[in-house]
């Protein structure tokens, strides 16, 4: 018996009550998809359609009926191979919640992993500040054009076009590695680094996102929706994320059908396995029998 892949099963069983007791309804979205967008790729199937990545759009459509939501399923990534930390396909958690903030969601992880592991000291770091100590530029009040600038300097030879490209590598690269050897909540992200999430109370260079990292190790996300339909609508044609998809979702709450103040969580099943129980190797947590 594969004693990871049993492990995740229980994992399943204990984030399915924790959410139920949080007031959350279990609901299910389709797998196969009807678009892709340049910016962000899905896995296209034979058939024309797509395979999801994430379920957060068709998710927030299940608030109509169902009030606060979350699901478990199997998602889709355009993964070269699979490693260590990475799979093709893998177990996402995702729930959205109206009514509620930042706060709640991280709230609500550390919650339950505190539940499973004990030990752990959560910590909680800036990423605005992070990039002011290491590069200088205070993104807060001066904006996102110094930092590429100096960034597309820095990464010349890797030919990015858009400014979220950028600075998301450069986290990846310089801001992630931080978390090794810690259990850290990243907070206040640069705008462009995701085109749903809603600007900070005093700033509209940062949105009100965290990623959620244990030894290195990306285990969570989360952010609070855009509230301001014509802002979602703007903010997601401007990074070529504007399909039929985010249509029907802007239509949606313009009809009032869906509320606009609304927040999402998302979790990796087999990652956060991974720092619970010490698993060196994702894979193992992919597949009962495994051959790699």
């Amino acid at each position: 018996m594969n004693t990871a892949y049993k492990q995740k099963i229980e994992t399943m069983k204990k984030l399915r009550s924790f959410f139920d007791s949080k007031g959350a309804t279990e609901v299910f979205t389709p797998i196969m998809r009807k678009t892709s967008s340049e910016t962000i790729q899905r896995v296209k199937t034979e058939f024309g359609t797509y395979l999801r990545n994430c379920q957060e759009l068709n998710l927030r459509l299940m608030m109509e009926y169902y009030g606060d939501v979350f699901e478990i399923g199997s998602s889709f990534r355009l993964e070269s191979c699979e490693d260590t930390t990475h799979g093709r396909e893998f177990t996402l958690l995702e729930a959205q919640f109206a009514g509620k903030g930042l706060s709640y969601l991280m709230g609500l992880l550390k919650e339950f992993i505190s539940n499973q592991r004990s030990d752990l000291i959560f910590k909680e770091m800036s990423v605005a500040e992070i990039i002011k100590s290491q590069t200088g530029i205070d993104i807060k009040t001066d904006g996102e054009a110094a930092l590429v600038s100096y960034l597309s300097n820095r990464y010349s030879t890797l030919g990015y076009t858009k400014n979220f490209q950028y600075i998301n590598h450069y986290i990846h690269e310089e801001v992630e590695p931080i978390s090794i050897g810690q259990c850290v909540f990243f907070t206040e992200y640069p705008e462009c680094t995701l085109s749903l999430a809603r600007y900070d109370d005093f700033s509209k260079e940062i949105i009100r996102r965290f990623e959620f990292f244990i030894n290195g190790i990306e285990v969570s996300n989360g952010y609070e929706n855009s509230i301001d339909i014509d802002e979602f609508v703007r903010r997601n044609k401007k990074v070529d994320m504007f399909t039929i998809e985010e249509e029907y979702l802007e239509r949606k709450m313009r009809e009032g059908c869906i509320p606009t103040d609304t927040s999402i969580i998302g979790i990796g099943v087999e990652r956060l396995c991974m720092t619970i129980y010490d698993i060196p190797d994702v894979r193992p947590l992919l597949h009962e029998n495994v051959v790699f």
